[in-house]
């Protein structure tokens, strides 16, 4: 069919209806408007047409002719006085002849000799956008009328197509907004995030965890057990790698993984499986707080000034032992340093500091297998030797005497010896409570100080001997 004998159809309503329904159907949302366009231009027998739409100041404009700028053709019109200012509202104005003339002066055929026209309105209210279709032909069709009622149809079937494709579109782009804020989410969490598959790969791995282990996600691909990387030990490998694929932990549990440096941290971890059987290993890095509860363990347990036990925990301690079932023997060694006084009085209380901590140190470094060393106060000191009797606890004290002996205190280059006083007592069963103990050595303490200093007096409880 030649292009006059398509022209004379566009003159019968049948025939225009009959091109319709060949079109119409043919408005699918997976067909893109260039496809569109061209199937209106070659059904309907148009020498140009285009789909022009305009959302938020930008026009985007489909043209079935690569060859053309359609984009400058619509923009000539819909900026053209004719159209802008129109003066009644319109949803279709034509042109029986002569619209190349008016719209394209001075341009080159064919744009110059187009004829009939047909602009065509449709606004997108829901998205606040409009779109426009235009048709113009190169020879004056019998009766414009006929051609611009089954525009008339074709438009409201192409405002539906437009209205689902510029909701597809919405929706698209509010899901890419989303997955990109997702994304960011999962970049940027202050949390550890990532997964593996059931092979061992790693197939997420967030900014945090990139930071804290000092590995990305192709370094450890690179490895032939990517998680040995974290777990060499082949036994909690082997735990960690059931957790994060078939068997997720349904509560929070603490690992210890490896960073890239050979650092050991703490961190908890959670399992969430999600709906494809995938499993997101959620984590928190707990390595500094678990430091800092360490530190605080420390600080409420440990003398600042001696490293030993404080009063309260050496004092714990002793009643720990006490109220063991069965209590296992063990020795209680009261330490007083002699004339502690004079060190303070005569070189001030800073050489005072420095002479207890030097009898802590020779305290902790004598030899016996297991015992505890606490500070009661001031210069007074528990020992507990635990399985000792009251001759371990005075060869102790030999050899503490010893020691003091052979490495002196220096202040101010000059050499202290220390001396001290101890009261010593064994404990077999459940023969005293707390505060009769300390009473009992303290017993003992007293008569080694008041019969001659620098000696050890062991009593059995109830009784000095």
């Amino acid at each position: 069919m030649n292009t006059a004998q398509k022209h004379n159809l566009l003159g019968d309503g049948a025939q225009v209806l009959r091109i319709l329904t060949q079109v119409i159907p043919q408005l699918l949302p997976h067909r893109s408007l260039k496809d569109i366009v061209g199937d209106i231009q070659h059904a309907l027998g148009s020498s140009v047409t285009w789909i022009a739409i305009e959302h938020d100041g930008e026009l985007q404009v489909h043209h079935s002719d690569e060859g053309e700028d359609g984009y400058a053709q619509a923009c000539q019109i819909l900026s053209h006085p004719r159209i802008v200012d129109h003066p009644y509202v319109w949803r279709m104005l034509s042109w029986p002849q002569g619209v190349g003339a008016l719209f394209y002066p001075g341009r080159a055929a064919p744009l110059s000799q187009l004829q009939t026209g047909i602009l065509c309105k449709l606004p997108l209210r829901d998205y606040a956008s409009t779109a426009w279709l235009f048709l113009a032909y190169q020879h004056t069709l019998p009766s414009i009328t006929i051609l611009k009622h089954g525009v008339t149809i074709l438009a409201y079937k192409l405002r539906d197509y437009l209205l689902e494709q510029s909701a597809r579109e919405f929706a698209y782009q509010e899901l890419q907004q989303i997955s990109e804020q997702y994304k960011i989410l999962f970049e940027r969490a202050p949390v550890l995030m990532n997964s593996f598959d059931r092979n061992g790969r790693c197939t997420l791995w967030n900014g945090e965890c990139e930071r804290v282990f000092g590995w990305t996600i192709e370094e450890i691909n690179q490895a032939e057990d990517p998680l040995a990387l974290f777990y060499p030990d082949p036994v909690i490998r082997s735990e960690v790698r059931e957790s994060i694929n078939s068997s997720p932990l349904t509560a929070m549990k603490e690992w210890h993984p490896l960073r890239r440096d050979g650092t050991t941290l703490t961190t908890l971890w959670a399992n969430i499986l999600l709906p494809d059987n995938s499993v997101l290993n959620i984590g928190l890095d707990i390595t500094a707080r678990k430091q800092a509860e360490r530190i605080l363990t420390l600080k409420a347990t440990i003398d600042d000034l001696t490293q030993c036990f404080n009063r309260a925990e050496i004092l714990n301690k002793l009643e720990k032992q006490l109220d063991a079932t069965p209590v296992e023997p063990f020795a209680v060694l009261m330490i007083d340093l002699d004339y502690f006084k004079r060190i303070n009085d005569s070189w001030g209380h800073a050489a005072g500091d420095q002479a207890l901590q030097h009898f802590c140190d020779c305290l902790r470094a004598c030899d016996f297998p297991e015992f505890y060393v606490g500070r009661l106060g001031g210069e007074e000191f528990l020992v507990l030797l635990k399985g000792g009797d009251c001759n371990d606890a005075a060869v102790f004290a030999g050899q503490l005497r010893e020691m003091l002996a052979t490495a002196p205190l220096l202040i101010e280059d000059v050499p202290v010896t220390l001396s001290f006083s101890a009261g010593a007592l064994a404990i077999r069963g459940k023969e005293l409570i707390l505060s009769q103990v300390l009473t009992e050595a303290d017993k003992a303490l007293y008569q080694a100080k008041h019969t001659g200093r620098n000696r050890t007096v062991c009593v059995r409880p109830g009784e000095i001997c």
